[in-house]
């Protein structure tokens, strides 16, 4: 349905005017619950909920391919920043794995906290950077690649809490 709707803003959009998209999935988080066709592809896997939420995985995986080939269709890819995170490591206790870290959502470990990123911009970025990477840093490296606000000794800084 979030994808459904997103591809539809998408389809609407004037593409001469500047586009921002928050498009945050709920496929990867209680209920574990996903369509049969995507559970059946793990048929081989015993555990049923570990089935469940590898097909939510590969469901979110979809997903995400269904977005950027439709900017590719309406020639928005090449100008589009596409920044993908997680919001926090799986939840252990709800099928979710994070090796070789050790535990997960709700834990002090790096399980918990230490997750995957990556920022495609084709036109906008071009560097590349493996090294650790923050939250915090978010907010100065999309600006640096969206309207070249420099990032260096004065960093722009933003707070935000979550209760």
């Amino acid at each position: 349905t979030f994808t459904e709707r997103a591809i539809s803003l998408l389809e609407q959009h004037n593409n001469s005017e500047p586009f921002f998209m928050y498009f945050s999935s709920q496929n990867c988080h209680a209920p574990n619950q996903v369509p049969e066709y995507y559970e059946n592809l793990y048929a081989h896997v015993k555990d049923a909920d570990r089935r469940t939420y590898l097909g939510m995985v590969t469901a979110l995986d979809d997903s995400i391919g269904n977005l950027t080939r439709k900017l590719d269709e309406l020639g928005m890819l090449e100008d589009t920043i596409i920044a993908f995170t997680s919001d926090n490591g799986g939840a252990t206790y709800a099928s979710g794995r994070n090796f070789p870290l050790r535990g997960g959502k709700m834990t002090a470990f790096e399980g918990g906290h230490r997750v995957r990123a990556f920022i495609n911009a084709p036109n906008t970025l071009t560097y590349e950077y493996n090294d650790m990477f923050h939250a915090v840093d978010w907010l100065p490296t999309l600006l640096n690649a969206a309207l070249g606000v420099p990032v260096g000794k004065k960093y722009i800084c933003a707070i935000f809490s979550f209760f």
